[in-house]
């Protein structure tokens, strides 16, 4: 968990400290506070990075992706999508990219394109 706390400090972010995100025990995880909408969320501070989606039938909506302005454009919002789609082909959904973040994800990542409504 010590690796975790230093990302708070946005000068020592690396590609590497990147990668440790995708090991973060939180990633992946569905919180559901509301029933039509689903996060997956990695804690940072009061907050955290997030990608929220909700469903619709079989189809997955991203409906936000966000990342604090500090430490953006470092591939958090790129992980969070990432993992968002892999949930979804897991689960045999189709996705419908709905904020903007996640429709230039889904023109940059065109192996997923079977997966969009």
């Amino acid at each position: 968990m010590a690796w975790f706390l230093g990302l708070r400090n946005e000068r020592l972010w690396s590609t590497d400290r990147i990668k440790l995100l995708s090991q973060h025990p939180r990633l992946g995880r569905i919180d559901s506070e509301r029933p039509d909408y689903r996060e997956l969320l990695i804690p940072f501070g009061d907050s955290g990075y997030v990608a929220r989606y909700r469903l619709d039938g079989k189809t997955m909506v991203i409906t936000h992706t966000g990342v604090p302005e500090p430490v953006a454009g470092r591939g958090i919002a790129n992980l969070l999508t990432r993992k968002a789609v892999e949930v979804a082909a897991d689960n045999g959904w189709k996705v419908h990219p709905a904020c903007s973040y996640a429709v230039r994800w889904f023109e940059r990542n065109t192996e997923y394109k079977n997966l969009l409504v």
